[in-house]
């Protein structure tokens, strides 16, 4: 309904900028054309991102300045912004709406399992467009207390108020064997509708400077990493990616061996081989938010020739399955961007419940950035801080 509209209104409980970017160009016609624009966004526990609302007063910058067109966060200390409500007007004078559970964001609008109940005047000219539409309006008109029109100006207040741009809550982690049941009884449904979503720097714009190292660590747990490390940051070598370049054999990323003492690893098997059962999520730099899983398939992290008869030189190794390889690859291929090669970087972050994430990097100013961290072993890898890699898809609220 975009094309020809004059007036778009939205209130939505969650909102990331990739809800409105795969119709990005038919709001910057709505605003050409001198329509109304009204966003209205739920400012929920502080996790809206700046850089979203950012994007949002760029796309109004395209457009004449005397346009009607406004942003306005709505909280509450001690309830949820949740409504889902879209309205339309266009030049015919018809009116269209979506009420229903989706929120303006990538998942709201391509991969949850949403309702919505849909009308329109020509259809439906008894229903309630006037309400919905002054529903929207009231946020935007300072009707209320818990209502804040903003300008670009006031981004960096928020944010060092801690109105936004805050750390997600980490969800409870899953022990392995529940997350596997979980994926059997309820197997993965992938992307609902395939939407494009902004292609983001996975670091930010400046270098990264890595801080000091304190004192060697105490052994056998996730939770001891130098200087509050998250997990590390590794150049890849030709090894690392042998699958992605018509290798044979195990798939597997060297870890460097001063990891171990934060593995909670135990005897396993035969040569009684330090090991670690972990699930696995991967993604690329350049597609962010599409995560592949390793799901059922059992995978671990194992010290090779570390077991009690030693029968090889001495390997930690990340064994990251042929299953992950393939569907990093068919990423590639659907977004037409290159599978990870040789020189390219990973970050592996370690999370409660032996769960493993792995970002490969491979966007050339991405690698730039995080270089500075690879202070390791001959400039081989570094510890990863926290705040340096972009937020996972299902870390984002969309209730």
């Amino acid at each position: 309904m975009l094309p020809e509209a004059t007036y778009f209104g939205c209130q939505t409980g969650y909102f990331s900028y990739d809800g409105i970017y795969p119709l990005e160009g038919e709001f910057l016609n709505l605003l050409n054309r001198f329509g109304a624009f009204r966003l209205v966004v739920g400012a929920n526990e502080s996790g809206i991102r700046k850089s979203d609302l950012e994007d949002v007063f760029d796309l109004f910058d395209k457009a004449p300045s005397n346009v009607s067109k406004s942003l306005t966060l709505v909280a509450a200390d001690d309830i949820l912004m949740h409504p889902k409500s879209y309205y339309v007007e266009r030049a015919d004078g018809s009116k269209h709406a979506l009420v229903g559970s989706a929120n303006l964001t990538h998942p709201g609008l391509s991969r949850n399992i949403e309702a919505a109940l849909v009308i329109d005047s020509v259809n439906d000219p008894g229903a309630p467009f006037s309400e919905i539409r002054t529903a929207i309006e009231k946020w935007h008109l300072h009707e209320h207390v818990n209502a804040y029109r903003i300008a670009r100006t006031d981004l960096a207040k928020l944010a060092t108020d801690g109105m936004i741009d805050q750390p997600k809550r980490p969800r409870p982690a899953q022990p392995p064997l529940a997350r596997r049941e979980r994926s059997k009884r309820f197997p993965g449904l992938g992307a609902i509708i395939k939407l494009p979503r902004k292609r983001r720097a996975v670091v930010a714009a400046t270098p990264v400077r890595r801080p000091r190292l304190p004192a060697p660590v105490p052994v056998g747990t996730l939770g001891t990493m130098p200087n509050g490390a998250i997990g590390i940051i590794k150049r890849l070598t030709a090894l690392d990616t042998k699958g992605f370049n018509g290798g044979t054999g195990t798939l597997y990323i060297a870890l460097p061996k001063a990891l171990t003492r934060n593995l909670p690893m135990a005897p396993y098997g035969k040569n009684q081989e330090p090991r670690i059962d972990v699930t696995v999520e991967a993604r690329l730099d350049t597609v962010p938010g599409e995560v592949v899983l390793s799901g059922d398939s059992p995978t671990n992290i194992t010290h090779v020739g570390a077991g009690a008869t030693r029968t090889s030189h001495g390997d930690l190794r990340f064994n990251y399955l042929v299953k992950v390889k393939r569907g990093i690859e068919t990423l590639a291929a659907d977004y037409r961007v290159r599978p990870p090669a040789e020189d390219d970087l990973v970050a592996i972050e370690f999370l409660g419940g032996q769960r493993v994430r792995a970002t490969f990097i491979t966007e050339t100013v991405a690698i730039a950035n995080l270089t500075p961290l690879l202070d390791q072993h001959d400039n081989g890898w570094g510890w990863l801080p926290p705040s340096v890699i972009a937020p996972w898809a299902d870390d984002e609220d969309d209730a």
